[in-house]
């Protein structure tokens, strides 16, 4: 069977899935960035009542072994539960519950199959470890979680072993490119907006639990000199000779709070572009000027805002509700399709 080449590479794999894909997150993630380790207590108010997302009867063959090219090129054969175990070691906190992990685990695995558009008896996937790679094999996670990965090993199985068997879908047929994010700026974003076309399921809803994340809002500062000269080699026609006070202008946001357009030096661009350019932690931000013309970004969130929110998802797992109305949750309309083994 022909394979097919599926890279969890930032670039590639969001190019693929959504065209429209203009930024990456500074961390060049898959469809996330890692979230940090936090110790701060659920959120005050639980979680909003979901429904379970409706099921089908098994649609969907897996096949028996995924290829994965190492970071020497060489083929490696892994089981999907395998793959899906080294999926969430990279993905979560070792601390983080299993609710979450088979959440996070059904996503991840749903998206990479979408990428690829088809249901293929053998799939190779690419990880490279420069580029922050989706995917931990056995060292990987042996190093990760030292004394506590047997313990651990123990529980990506159990999770594992429950997530393999689903697959979200968009209509029971298309499975959904189930986009991910490390924490929204409490409002999850339209994959229209940030990719240019709308994506059945992948559409905003509240996420107001993420602003108990701690790390929440992040400050990014640049001297006047540092940023003139990364903005102008993005914008060659912008004018950056005067205060730096003056330099930007944001225009308009999205219901989410994603800065839409907005001006730099004059030129016209977006958050999400100035994200990219800039390494900021998200494309929601306000923008403050020092006296000494220091000009600091104070983001909201951290990734791209669309699809599951993984501090939201853990929130609202420590709320009691279950993997499936997490998901029910951050694709809303979606459909859970039974996945089998080949």
């Amino acid at each position: 069977m022909k394979k097919l080449l599926l890279y969890l590479l930032i670039a590639a794999m969001l190019m693929l899935a959504l065209p429209a894909l203009s930024t990456l997150s500074p961390k060049n993630e898959a469809v996330s960035s890692s979230p940090v380790e936090s110790s701060a207590p659920p959120a005050s108010e639980p979680a909003a009542e979901e429904t379970t997302p409706e099921t089908t009867q098994p649609e969907a063959l897996l096949p028996a072994n995924y290829t994965i090219l190492n970071e020497e090129g060489q083929e490696v054969q892994v089981t999907p539960v395998e793959y899906l175990k080294g999926v969430a070691a990279a993905e979560l906190p070792g601390s983080w519950d299993q609710q979450t992990r088979i959440a996070q685990m059904v996503a991840a695995h749903s998206y990479a199959l979408a990428v690829m558009g088809a249901s293929p008896e053998e799939v190779t996937l690419t990880a490279d470890p420069g580029r922050h790679q989706g995917y931990y094999n056995l060292e990987q996670r042996q190093e990760l979680y030292g004394d506590q990965f047997a313990q651990m090993e123990a529980q990506l199985e159990e999770a594992a072993t429950e997530a393999v068997g689903w697959l979200l879908t968009i209509d029971g047929n298309q499975i959904l490119p189930a986009a991910y994010h490390s924490c929204s700026a409490g409002y999850t974003e339209d994959a229209e907006t940030v990719w240019g076309r709308a994506v059945p399921c992948l559409s905003g809803v509240d996420s107001e639990v993420d602003r108990e994340n701690p790390d929440f809002f992040q400050e990014h500062t640049f001297s006047a000199d540092e940023l003139s000269s990364l903005l102008e080699s993005h914008l060659p026609d912008g004018d950056f000779s005067g205060p730096s006070s003056q330099w930007l202008q944001i225009l308009e946001t999205s219901p989410a709070g994603t800065i839409t357009q907005m001006t730099a030096g004059g030129a016209t661009c977006t958050g999400l572009e100035l994200r990219s350019w800039l390494g900021l932690s998200s494309a929601v931000f306000s923008i403050q000027c020092g006296d000494n013309g220091d000009i600091t970004f104070t983001t909201s969130g951290s990734g791209h805002g669309v699809g599951m929110s993984q501090y939201g998802a853990r929130q609202m797992a420590l709320d009691g509700s279950s993997w499936q109305e997490i998901l029910a949750h951050y694709y809303p309309g979606s459909l859970l399709i039974q996945a089998k083994l080949s």
